[in-house]
């Protein structure tokens, strides 16, 4: 098994940045189930963009019927996570 030690912070940025492209070909252009969990993983941990990595999960799980993306796209329903927060009334005042 091969370990990233990155040198400088860019040299990991640019990692991060080659993970991405990597998931997003993978879910959108050759819409492998394993690719679009990876790519919300991606959103969910790296970002913290639970409402796209909700999508993605949702994606990963109805159209190409991968079951950890249910598992996970389940989870996020369960706990709220994904969605929008609406403003209660006593937060608008």
């Amino acid at each position: 098994m091969t370990y990233f030690a990155p040198k400088s912070e860019q040299e990991y940025k640019e990692y991060l940045d080659n993970l991405l492209v990597e998931y997003q070909f993978a879910c959108f252009s050759e819409k492998l189930g394993d690719g679009c969990y990876r790519l919300a993983n991606y959103h969910e941990v790296i970002k913290s963009d639970h409402v796209t990595a909700g999508k993605i999960y949702k994606m990963s799980c109805d159209e190409m019927n991968y079951g950890h993306g249910c598992y996970r796209y389940g989870t996020f329903a369960f706990l709220g996570r994904g969605k929008r927060k609406e403003r209660t009334s006593i937060e608008k005042i």
